[in-house]
């Protein structure tokens, strides 16, 4: 039976098919046909495990650990936060495996198909070969080498399509019936489009674009309908704008995050009379997206290899001149404005074929490849059978769909694709097989931080080894030698060599040891290196043997004895430092060590200056230097990272106490990051840490030469003082003593007097100690802080003085109260140093 047409639709028999089961069945069988492919060999094909797949999978047990359930995530430019939650979910179930990463694009993908089905089935409903186009169109999705590469990778854009698809079956049903429910649910797939990938913004505009449309069309001749259509997108609208609230709240607050990954990706294109040609020449290539169009990443595709093959591609021709010529039909609007708008990204984007940002012209491209092959077939069987059934139509156009393209694509994919070296390193694959290998070492190892921190050999090493802050002596007595190994490639991102030890506790548990971020060190590697390789017999890494001791100075046991409260734009905060040694000679490098307590989720992009300052606050050196590996910040416990900085000391450097202003800046401007408390409190653009004392003999001269022993208030101890000869016969220098006894709130001023018999002051100077560059509210319980006070009145003129020293409140006037060694209160809270 030759099939009827009417107005260019097919009109045969399969129209009847949506009353048997057989249906049913058939579109099961494609169901379980996408699922095998998706499912099947899935943790080792593709090969390896790429960086982004780690990084979202760390990111996923980091929402587990840490209990935060963010609305966006702030890493890398931004990202929608769906995929996180979900793969949270596959993760506290499966662990932290590289199957719980991609089963969760793989079950995305599988329900895609049942949801292509049923919105071609409404797209469609009440036209003749409504069943097959859905069906086709769905075998088409199901077997596309471009969605299958993308459903067993986990990427973030595999959640777009299932919503956009559930969001456009219930606008449609809406479109059909007038129901607002419809519409409502429709609308909640529209936010919730907002949450899942970058190019799920553009869907508002495939709805809006389908409504003006129809407003042109058929505002004559079914007013009614138009009106209602235009309020079941208004309510859409509202809908999708409620669930949206709290990302927009947080965009509110970081507006330059929801431009930054849009500005990533945006064609960039020259000014003046070029301009208009660039965008043609990128339009022509983003064009070829539906002919012969690849994209060059190995990740996403098999290079040369159109995306589509030439099944498809005459399928979606035909089908688009259909659609063109009907263009008044509204299935086939819908169908356009789907194409068109989630076609933008390979327009507006720098990559003019990136199969991810991509992935929404799927459903349309497959939708209007369905009407071209059912008339494809048709023709064939009238010029060539001259008899045939809608029902032969049909069959024939799925058989060709599932046996042709699900063929090329199954061995394109798998025994192409996947045995390809090129994909094998895109995915990573040394990285993975070099964290097997750790997994299974029974001795102890160092590796640098950088390939700790990559992405991928973080999530795989997560969970066989426990990370933790500090190496005690234990670790370090345990072991007589030690292996580094090395990947046998180069660092290229500027990550601090920093290391990291790969041990065993007594219980057979892994630990990962994290060392600080040395600024200067170099570690002896011993020649020849033995070499690891992974199962294809490639060279991954070569191993070392070192001396525990050699390393031992790199990790520490415990946090820096001084304390600081000071933090950068609620992103780092400086919470302990110590110079180690605290006294060196003139000539020779202090170093400081520093302990940060990440606030953030990425690293501060300024520079970060250190200033050396002798005790009058004037510079001695100073060193401008990267801030910590923005990598550091990732993922660690309890928030530490430690850092050492090597500050050499001038040879002609003057005996006394220094200091080291600290701060970041931006290296284009020069403008300092501002500095706060923690509660917030501004403290400027700079900290002061130290003190740092510099001796000749490289022991400080921590004895007066009289000692007087006395306590001002519970803060400080008196030690004594030293006089010092001074050219000027009107002058008397005086070196005071103190040590701190306990941490203080307020910035004290000294006072040193010259009392008359009567007790009246002769001479006098009060000052801030140390020119207030260390004022006594930041003094460290311990500090041994020595100042030199010119008093103005010759060293003759003393003889027959009371000398006498102090503190006071520069605010209110008050002094502290002195207590002598025994602890008797002193009167007028002085300390008596000549009587």
């Amino acid at each position: 039976m030759t099939p009827k047409r009417k107005n260019g639709r097919i009109v045969s028999s399969s129209a009847r098919l949506a009353t048997f089961p057989f249906p049913r069945l058939l579109i099961l069988a494609v169901i379980l046909l996408a699922a095998w492919l998706r499912l099947w060999r899935l943790a080792s094909i593709p090969p390896g495990f790429w960086f982004d797949e780690g990084l979202n999978g760390m990111e996923a047990v980091w929402l587990l650990k840490t209990k935060t359930w963010p609305v966006f995530m702030v890493q890398g430019q931004g990202r929608e936060a769906m995929f996180y939650y979900l793969l949270a979910l596959s993760v506290s179930g499966l662990g932290e495996t590289v199957y719980a990463v991609r089963l969760v694009p793989a079950l995305l993908g599988i329900l895609s198909i049942p949801l292509m089905y049923r919105w071609g089935l409404s797209l469609y409903k009440g036209k003749p070969g409504s069943g097959w186009l859905a069906l086709i169109g769905a075998a088409g999705l199901a077997v596309s080498f471009w969605y299958l590469v993308m459903n067993r990778v986990g990427y973030r854009a595999n959640t777009l399509l299932p919503v956009l698809l559930f969001t456009a079956y219930f606008f449609w049903r809406g479109w059909q019936t007038g129901k607002i429910r419809y519409y409502f649910l429709a609308g909640i797939g529209l936010g919730l489009c907002q949450y899942t990938y970058l190019a799920g913004r553009l869907a508002p505009l495939v709805f809006m674009a389908f409504v003006l449309a129809q407003t042109a069309l058929a505002w004559r001749s079914n007013r009614a309908r138009v009106k209602n259509v235009w309020l079941g997108l208004v309510i859409m609208g509202g809908i999708a704008g409620l669930i949206v609230i709290p990302m927009g709240l947080f965009f509110m607050d970081f507006p330059e995050l929801f431009w930054a990954r849009s500005g990533d990706v945006a064609l960039k294109v020259a000014g003046g009379g070029s301009q208009a040609g660039a965008l043609v020449q990128h339009l022509l290539a983003a064009g070829r997206v539906f002919i012969d169009g690849q994209d060059p990443n190995w990740r996403h595709h098999l290079l040369g290899r159109p995306v589509f093959n030439w099944i498809s591609t005459a399928g979606f021709w035909v089908g688009l001149v259909i659609a063109i010529r009907h263009w008044r039909w509204p299935e086939n609007v819908f169908l356009l404005s789907l194409l068109v708008v989630m076609w933008l990204p390979a327009v507006l984007s720098e990559a003019s074929f990136h199969t991810l940002r991509l992935v929404g012209v799927l459903p349309a491209y497959y939708g209007l490849a369905a009407i071209g092959w059912l008339k494809i077939i048709t023709w064939l069987g009238s010029r060539f059978l001259k008899k045939m059934s809608g029902w032969q139509v049909g069959a024939i156009a799925l058989a060709t769909v599932l046996l042709f393209n699900g063929a090329t694509t199954f061995y394109d994919y798998f025994y192409r694709w996947a045995k390809l070296p090129e994909v094998y390193r895109a995915f990573d694959g040394s990285v993975v097989a070099l964290a097997q290998k750790l997994t299974a070492l029974e001795e102890d190892v160092l590796i640098p931080f950088y390939l700790y921190t990559h992405a991928s050999m973080r999530y795989l090493l997560h969970s066989h080894f426990q990370e933790t802050v500090f190496a005690p002596e234990t670790a370090m007595d345990r072991q007589k030698n030690i292996s580094l190994l090395l990947p046998d490639y180069p660092e290229d991102d500027g990550a601090p060599p920093a290391f990291v030890w790969l041990s065993r506790d007594s219980a057979g548990s892994g630990v990962a040891y994290v060392s600080a971020v040395a600024r200067e060190i170099s570690l002896p590697l011993s020649i020849p290196a033995a070499v690891i390789e992974d199962d294809r017999g490639n060279i991954i890494a070569r191993q070392y043997r070192l001396e525990t001791k050699e390393i031992a100075p790199l990790f520490w046991d415990k946090l820096p004895a001084k304390k600081a409260a000071v933090m950068w734009a609620n992103n780092l905060a400086l919470v302990d430092y110590a110079f180690d040694p605290a006294t060196v000679s003139p000539g020779h490098t202090a170093r400081l060590n520093l302990a940060w307590q990440i606030l953030g989720y990425t690293g501060l992009a300024q520079k970060m200056f250190l200033q050396v300052l002798d005790s009058r606050g004037r510079p001695a050196g100073q060193q401008e230097v990267d801030p910590i590996s923005r990598k550091m910040y990732r993922w660690r416990d309890e928030g530490l990272i430690f850092e050492q900085h090597y500050l050499p000391i001038a040879s002609a450097a003057e005996p006394g106490l220094y200091f080291v202003r600290l701060g970041f800046f931006d290296p284009q401007t020069g403008q300092r990051l501002p500095t706060q408390n923690l509660d917030h409190t501004s403290l400027g653009d700079e900290w002061i840490v130290g003190p740092l004392d510099v001796s000749v003999k490289g022991s400080a001269p921590r004895s007066p030469q009289q000692p007087v022993r006395a306590r001002l208030g519970e803060q400080f101890e008196f030690l004594g003082y030293s006089f010092y000869p001074m050219a000027a016969e009107n002058a008397t220098e005086i070196e005071l003593y103190w040590q701190a006894r306990a941490p203080g709130e307020i910035d004290y001023t000294v006072f040193v007097q010259a009392l008359d018999a009567q007790n009246q002051v002769i001479a006098q100077v009060d000052a801030q100690p140390l020119a207030n560059i260390y004022p006594t509210s930041r003094w460290q319980p311990g500090d041994i802080i020595r100042e030199k006070f010119i008093l103005p009145i010759a060293a003759s003129e003393l003889q027959d003085r009371r000398l006498v020293t102090g503190m006071y409140n520069l605010a209110t006037g008050a002094r502290l109260p002195v207590y002598s060694e025994h602890g008797d209160l002193l009167p007028d809270s002085v300390i008596q140093l000549l009587e």
